[in-house]
């Protein structure tokens, strides 16, 4: 069994969960999500604890592991919630939130528009944009695709990048000698 299976997750007062067959439904104040449960692995919750078990061999193994660590960030999620952002470097790089889609001026002919999936919250300060929500997944994905719009270029250090993320900066061309 994997190690990081062994041990029993904490459960906050504020979050109920109830394990079905094939699934797991964790919900909170910040929302509800649902973990798929694989076949071979059973979920007991017992005084704001849980804890995973093997039923029977497992396919595979590491299962247990992943799972579990699912489990840790749909509690983590549905308590706390996740967050996560990306700035905008660059001159006239900018970008507005309205209703449903986040419009960002990145150096392009047109606007660039990100519609916001259900559950994520985005707000701008600045030349940052943070996304909130409950699922951990979807934090990461709607922050790809904001990055993807423009990627950070080596030789300016403009683009949209992840707070806090390092771009080395490359060399340009040498003149002549």
């Amino acid at each position: 069994m994997s190690r990081i299976a062994k041990l029993p997750l904490a459960l906050p007062s504020s979050v109920k969960v109830s394990v079905k067959v094939s699934s797991v439904d964790v919900s909170g104040a910040k929302g509800s999500i649902t973990v798929p449960l694989p076949i071979g692995i059973k979920v007991v919750v017992e005084d704001c604890v849980l804890r995973l078990e093997k039923v029977r061999s497992l396919q595979n193994p590491a299962m247990l592991g992943t799972l579990w660590a699912l489990l840790r960030n749909a509690v983590h999620g549905v308590s706390v919630g996740w967050r996560k952002g990306v700035e905008l470097v660059g001159v006239g790089y900018q970008a507005k939130v309205e209703t449903n889609k986040v419009i960002m001026t990145v150096g392009r002919s047109h606007p660039v528009v990100v519609q916001i999936p259900e559950g994520l919250g985005v707000f701008v300060n600045g030349a940052q944009l943070f996304v909130e929500g409950a699922c951990k997944a979807k934090v990461g994905m709607l922050c790809a695709k904001l990055r993807s719009s423009r990627l950070p270029e080596p030789y300016r250090l403009t683009g949209v990048r992840y707070i806090g993320e390092v771009i080395r900066k490359k060399a340009g061309k040498s003149g002549k000698k």
